[in-house]
């Protein structure tokens, strides 16, 4: 089954079978939260529940690729009557850190509260969690070098579950970063210092699986599968390849509106990027690149880390 975030076609999709669902059983427009949030809808007797137990299973048919379940959380978020609220407040903000407070993570209880999905609370709260440490982009040398140290000491302690540390934990310790970048920076970072190898992801990485990255037969970055495009030969998971797909992207998509243009568009577009920059380094260097000794050209992968 396919996971992560539903592209644009899909959520049409999706939102076309439910409409689809109203008129092949004579159901008003009206309707469609009725149906949608029956418990939330139950008294109203407009609808009667049982009649329409294959409303679920019908719908996520549409998209045969995507569980039942992940269909479900998609069409409910779209459809949901508190998702269109606007931008949250600060009088919003310091309630969440309240009501968090109060309930803990009772992300339905608190969205009801303040008039919001509880999925949109729990991802607002974790964004205010992320504001809150004062580190950001490129790890500096200070911090890496007592990120090891911490590491190290956790791993003597037997403070690792499941072969990683709490990250909780550490990012407590660090004082400057948040669970979410002490996880991104081990899980890309992490051959450096537990197995001693070195293999920085560099330019020339980016400007291979870019290529292989245009050749696929795919509508959306949601249709990617990572594994076409990686090299076997290098260390690097499938996160670290879509992560750095992310950082490239948000870097070089500001010069053209990339909204009215395709995936493979972008990529292109990109590629020809990456292919200036590369010549252009060749051409000052004027010698032989040693990638791993060039600092120009090494590429940091937690560089942009949030």
């Amino acid at each position: 089954m396919k996971k992560g975030p539903f592209s644009n076609d899909e959520k049409k999709t999706l939102k076309n079978a439910v409409y689809n669902y109203l008129e092949l059983n004579n159901i008003d427009k009206s309707l469609v939260l009725n149906l949608v949030f029956k418990k939330q809808y139950k008294d109203d007797n407009a609808l009667d529940p049982k009649q329409h137990r294959d409303f679920w299973k019908y719908v996520s048919q549409s998209l045969p690729n995507r569980s039942l379940e992940s269909s479900y959380r998609c069409v409910t978020r779209m459809f949901h009557p508190d998702n269109f609220n606007g931008k949250f407040t600060d009088n919003d903000d310091k309630m969440i850190i309240r009501l968090y407070a109060l309930y803990g993570p009772s992300w339905k209880k608190i969205g009801e509260m303040i008039g919001r999905m509880g999925t949109a609370v729990k991802d607002r709260y974790q964004l205010l969690q992320k504001r809150n440490f004062s580190g950001e982009g490129v790890w500096s040398e200070e911090e890496s070098k007592l990120f090891v140290e911490i590491i190290q000491d956790m791993k003597k302690n037997n403070k690792f579950v499941n072969g990683m540390p709490v990250f909780s934990v550490l990012s407590e310790r660090m004082k400057t970063r948040s669970p979410k970048q002490c996880y991104v920076h081990w899980i890309s970072s992490k051959d450096d210092f537990v197995n001693g190898n070195k293999c920085p992801f560099t330019i020339f990485d980016r400007q291979e699986y870019l290529e292989k990255l245009s050749k696929l037969k795919v509508q959306d970055e949601t249709q990617v599968n990572w594994k076409k495009v990686t090299n076997p030969s290098k260390p690097w998971s499938l996160r670290i390849y879509s992560r750095d797909w992310m950082i490239t992207k948000k870097r070089y998509l500001n010069d053209i509106d990339y909204k009215d243009k395709t995936f493979i568009e972008c990529v292109n577009f990109i590629l020809k990027k990456v292919n200036s920059l590369i010549i252009d380094l060749v051409n000052e260097s004027n010698q032989n690149i040693v990638v791993e000794d060039n600092e120009e050209l090494n590429y940091n992968i937690n560089q942009s880390d949030e």
